[in-house]
């Protein structure tokens, strides 16, 4: 069978495509793994610069807007109380959030962070629940 230069080009064209989609979607999953590490490491900090910095790099502007800056603030506030002696036991991106479960290394107390973000705002976070889970 010959395939034609236009054929060729064609073919090429929508390869070129599909691997750019992969890729595209892989390397949002992985800016969110590291948005949600660098939020970690903000938890662990007992630093209120540390907290304010990663806020306004990492949270979107409609999440931004939602609430005062002291709000975001006082949330890391009274997380790195109970969090800045931990480690992350898993991270995965699922659908529209990001789930992150912290454990205290003292106690091996875990919760889970689920971190919901905004497409169109370069997949910064606009949402976030907590959900404390059982001491061990």
């Amino acid at each position: 069978m010959k395939i034609h230069n236009t054929s060729k080009s064609i073919l090429v064209l929508i390869l070129l495509i599909m691997g750019v989609t992969d890729m595209t979607g892989q390397s949002s999953n992985e800016l969110l793994e590291t948005r949600a590490k660098d939020m970690h490491e903000a938890l662990k900090s007992q630093n209120e610069a540390d907290w304010k910095n990663f806020i306004a790099a990492n949270y979107s502007k409609d999440f931004l807007e939602q609430h005062e800056m002291s709000k975001h603030v006082g949330m890391f506030k009274r997380s790195s109380k109970d969090f800045s002696d931990s480690k992350i036991s898993s991270l995965k991106v699922v659908e529209d959030k990001v789930l992150m479960v912290i454990e205290r290394n003292s106690d091996k107390h875990k919760v889970t962070f689920e971190l919901n973000y905004d497409k169109d705002d370069d997949n910064k976070f606009n949402g976030l629940s907590i959900e404390a889970g059982e001491l061990r």
